[in-house]
């Protein structure tokens, strides 16, 4: 298991990668964590004070703690924008990649959000 921060974990999965090793293997081994979608979602709500089923559940479109959920789990678990839609009600794997692209977007211009997104991620992640 690597520990620490994205940057020193994509620097030792680099090094790694020259050994002649696969970042596949990697993930497969556990070496590689990755958070777990369920919990995401469940952090999030105790977050946002919302339930799991307020975030997953389609509706209104400017949920943010909505948008935070799908940003983690596309981010920071193993699962494709397909699988992320149908945990999402359905959505169409576009509004995924959409959903995530203005969260970045916030995400450069909001540090408090950036914050509150990383001590999710840290939470998620331990």
């Amino acid at each position: 298991m690597i520990l620490g921060t994205r940057e020193f974990i994509d620097r030792v999965i680099a090094l790694v990668d020259k050994s002649g090793q696969r970042y596949d293997l990697l993930k497969k081994t556990g070496v590689v964590m990755t958070a777990n979608p369920e919990l995401v979602v469940n952090m999030v709500g105790i977050e946002y004070k919302k339930t799991p089923k307020d975030i997953v559940t389609t509706g209104e479109r400017k949920n943010e703690a909505r948008n935070v959920a799908i940003y983690i789990i596309r981010k920071h678990c193993e699962l494709s924008n397909r699988e992320i839609a149908e945990m999402f009600g359905g959505l169409k794997e576009s509004a995924i990649s959409k959903v995530v692209k203005r969260m970045e977007q916030k995400l450069r211009i909001n540090k408090e959000l950036e914050r509150r997104i990383n001590k999710l991620v840290s939470n998620v992640k331990a």
